[in-house]
């Protein structure tokens, strides 16, 4: 039975819920994209009206950004079994794709999208010796 432990682990795993009930905060929408001198996220934050409700932490590989909302989310289903949740912040952990400059790092808050730029960390480069 080892088995339907490990597809479940999988299912949860790859269908994840996009909120947390207990911490009643959702999962924003984002987008990750490299170039070649940037990691460039862009997050939706719908019903956050100011930067200032925006906290963003960010390390040379992750990116945390939490937001408050102005106004509660609320989510209801009826039926055999109501369900009712309301939710008041946006959260998310970002695990990016390479080393970026921390101290380098911008960020844009226009129209509910939050764009955060951030430059690939400096690589190294050999020199040969002559």
């Amino acid at each position: 039975m080892d088995w339907v432990d490990e597809v479940i682990d999988e299912f949860d795993e790859e269908f994840r819920p996009l909120w947390s009930a207990s911490e009643s905060c959702l999962e924003p929408l984002l987008d990750v994209s490299t170039t070649d001198d940037n990691v460039v996220v862009t997050v939706d934050l719908p019903c956050v009206t100011s930067k200032d409700d925006i906290s963003l932490s960010v390390t040379d590989n992750s990116l945390e950004v939490k937001a408050v909302l102005h106004q509660n989310l609320k989510w209801e289903r009826w039926g055999t079994s109501q369900k009712h949740i309301e939710f008041n912040s946006f959260k998310t952990m970002i695990h990016l794709p390479v080393k970026v400059n921390t101290e380098k790092a911008r960020a844009k808050f226009t129209s509910g999208i939050l764009t955060v730029t951030l430059p690939r960390a400096q690589k190294k480069i050999g020199l040969k010796i002559e």
